[in-house]
Protein backbone atom coordinates (compact mmCIF):
# COMPACT_ATOMS: atom_id res chain seq x y z
CA UNK A 1 0.00 0.00 0.00
CA UNK A 2 2.79 2.44 0.86
CA UNK A 3 4.40 1.86 -2.55
CA UNK A 4 1.12 2.61 -4.31
CA UNK A 5 0.78 5.93 -2.45
CA UNK A 6 4.33 6.90 -3.43
CA UNK A 7 3.61 6.01 -7.05
CA UNK A 8 0.45 8.15 -7.11
CA UNK A 9 2.31 11.01 -5.39
CA UNK A 10 5.13 10.77 -7.95
CA UNK A 11 2.62 10.90 -10.84
CA UNK A 12 0.97 13.97 -9.27
CA UNK A 13 4.33 15.76 -8.95
CA UNK A 14 5.33 14.96 -12.53
CA UNK A 15 1.90 15.99 -13.85
CA UNK A 16 1.96 19.28 -11.98
CA UNK A 17 5.46 20.08 -13.18
CA UNK A 18 4.53 19.47 -16.82
CA UNK A 19 1.60 21.90 -16.81
CA UNK A 20 2.40 25.00 -18.83
CA UNK A 21 3.31 27.99 -16.67
CA UNK A 22 0.88 30.18 -18.58
CA UNK A 23 -2.03 28.05 -17.29
CA UNK A 24 -1.27 29.17 -13.74
CA UNK A 25 -0.71 32.75 -14.87
CA UNK A 26 -3.99 32.83 -16.82
CA UNK A 27 -5.84 31.40 -13.82
CA UNK A 28 -4.23 33.96 -11.52
CA UNK A 29 -5.22 36.83 -13.82
CA UNK A 30 -8.76 35.53 -14.17
CA UNK A 31 -9.08 35.11 -10.39
CA UNK A 32 -7.75 38.64 -9.70
CA UNK A 33 -10.14 40.20 -12.21
CA UNK A 34 -13.04 38.13 -10.87
CA UNK A 35 -12.27 39.40 -7.35
CA UNK A 36 -12.44 42.99 -8.57
CA UNK A 37 -15.64 42.34 -10.48
CA UNK A 38 -17.27 40.58 -7.53
CA UNK A 39 -16.32 43.40 -5.17
CA UNK A 40 -18.19 45.83 -7.46
CA UNK A 41 -21.24 43.57 -7.85
CA UNK A 42 -23.11 44.85 -4.80
CA UNK A 43 -26.21 42.69 -5.26
CA UNK A 44 -24.23 39.58 -6.28
CA UNK A 45 -26.29 38.96 -9.41
CA UNK A 46 -23.27 38.46 -11.69
CA UNK A 47 -23.89 41.71 -13.60
CA UNK A 48 -22.64 45.23 -12.96
CA UNK A 49 -25.34 47.86 -13.40
CA UNK A 50 -24.46 51.46 -14.26
CA UNK A 51 -24.58 52.52 -10.58
CA UNK A 52 -22.32 49.57 -9.69
CA UNK A 53 -19.73 50.48 -12.31
CA UNK A 54 -19.88 54.10 -11.15
CA UNK A 55 -19.14 52.95 -7.61
CA UNK A 56 -16.37 50.68 -8.91
CA UNK A 57 -14.68 53.61 -10.71
CA UNK A 58 -15.12 55.92 -7.72
CA UNK A 59 -13.52 53.32 -5.45
CA UNK A 60 -10.60 52.89 -7.87
CA UNK A 61 -9.99 56.62 -7.79
CA UNK A 62 -10.29 56.90 -4.01
CA UNK A 63 -7.87 54.00 -3.53
CA UNK A 64 -5.26 55.82 -5.62
CA UNK A 65 -5.81 59.37 -4.30
CA UNK A 66 -3.33 59.07 -1.42
CA UNK A 67 -3.68 62.65 -0.17
CA UNK A 68 -7.43 63.04 -0.79
CA UNK A 69 -7.12 66.14 -3.01
CA UNK A 70 -9.29 64.62 -5.80
CA UNK A 71 -6.36 64.86 -8.22
CA UNK A 72 -4.01 62.07 -9.18
CA UNK A 73 -0.32 62.65 -9.66
CA UNK A 74 1.57 60.29 -11.92
CA UNK A 75 2.85 58.50 -8.81
CA UNK A 76 -0.66 58.12 -7.38
CA UNK A 77 -2.01 56.86 -10.71
CA UNK A 78 0.61 54.15 -10.70
CA UNK A 79 -1.12 52.67 -7.65
CA UNK A 80 -3.78 51.40 -10.10
CA UNK A 81 -3.79 47.70 -9.38
CA UNK A 82 -7.11 45.88 -9.94
CA UNK A 83 -5.52 43.09 -7.87
CA UNK A 84 -3.03 42.59 -10.72
CA UNK A 85 0.04 44.41 -9.36
CA UNK A 86 1.03 41.51 -7.08
CA UNK A 87 0.83 39.24 -10.14
CA UNK A 88 3.05 41.61 -12.12
CA UNK A 89 5.63 41.19 -9.37
CA UNK A 90 5.11 37.43 -9.18
CA UNK A 91 5.60 36.95 -12.93
CA UNK A 92 8.38 39.53 -13.43
CA UNK A 93 6.16 41.83 -15.50
CA UNK A 94 6.40 45.00 -13.39
CA UNK A 95 7.85 47.12 -16.21
CA UNK A 96 5.17 45.99 -18.67
CA UNK A 97 2.46 46.65 -16.08
CA UNK A 98 3.86 50.12 -15.37
CA UNK A 99 3.92 50.88 -19.10
CA UNK A 100 0.26 49.83 -19.42
CA UNK A 101 -0.74 52.07 -16.49
CA UNK A 102 1.14 54.97 -18.06
CA UNK A 103 -0.65 54.50 -21.41
CA UNK A 104 -3.99 54.56 -19.58
CA UNK A 105 -3.01 57.63 -17.55
CA UNK A 106 -2.00 59.55 -20.67
CA UNK A 107 -5.18 58.58 -22.48
CA UNK A 108 -7.41 59.76 -19.63
CA UNK A 109 -5.74 63.01 -18.56
CA UNK A 110 -5.99 66.42 -20.16
CA UNK A 111 -2.97 67.38 -22.23
CA UNK A 112 -0.55 69.68 -20.46
CA UNK A 113 -1.76 68.95 -16.95
CA UNK A 114 0.58 67.47 -14.37
CA UNK A 115 -2.26 65.82 -12.46
CA UNK A 116 -5.42 64.04 -13.41
CA UNK A 117 -8.73 65.28 -12.08
CA UNK A 118 -11.50 63.21 -10.57
CA UNK A 119 -13.67 64.19 -13.56
CA UNK A 120 -11.20 63.05 -16.22
CA UNK A 121 -10.57 59.78 -14.43
CA UNK A 122 -14.29 59.13 -14.09
CA UNK A 123 -14.95 60.01 -17.74
CA UNK A 124 -12.10 57.84 -19.01
CA UNK A 125 -12.89 54.74 -16.95
CA UNK A 126 -16.67 54.98 -17.28
CA UNK A 127 -16.41 55.55 -21.03
CA UNK A 128 -14.30 52.42 -21.48
CA UNK A 129 -16.65 50.37 -19.28
CA UNK A 130 -19.67 51.70 -21.21
CA UNK A 131 -18.03 50.74 -24.51
CA UNK A 132 -17.41 47.23 -23.16
CA UNK A 133 -21.07 47.06 -22.09
CA UNK A 134 -22.00 47.59 -25.73
CA UNK A 135 -24.86 49.99 -25.06
CA UNK A 136 -26.53 47.58 -22.66
CA UNK A 137 -25.78 49.60 -19.55
CA UNK A 138 -24.82 46.44 -17.69
CA UNK A 139 -21.59 44.47 -17.65
CA UNK A 140 -21.18 40.75 -17.35
CA UNK A 141 -17.78 39.50 -16.22
CA UNK A 142 -16.89 38.66 -19.84
CA UNK A 143 -17.69 42.23 -20.94
CA UNK A 144 -15.95 43.70 -17.89
CA UNK A 145 -12.72 41.99 -19.00
CA UNK A 146 -13.12 43.60 -22.44
CA UNK A 147 -13.00 47.15 -21.10
CA UNK A 148 -9.92 48.67 -22.71
CA UNK A 149 -8.08 49.62 -19.50
CA UNK A 150 -8.78 46.28 -17.85
CA UNK A 151 -7.68 44.37 -20.95
CA UNK A 152 -4.48 46.45 -21.20
CA UNK A 153 -3.53 45.77 -17.58
CA UNK A 154 -4.26 42.07 -17.88
CA UNK A 155 -2.40 41.80 -21.19
CA UNK A 156 0.68 43.39 -19.60
CA UNK A 157 1.00 40.27 -17.47
CA UNK A 158 0.94 37.80 -20.36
Amino acid sequence: MCGWIRFVAAIAVVSASTLPAHADKASDIERALRTGFNSADANRDGVLTAPEHNTFVENLFLAMDANGDRRLTQREFHALSLNLLPLARKYGRVNEYAAARERIRRRWKLTGRATQSWTNFMLGAKSELATAAGGRGTLTFARFKRARFIRELADALR
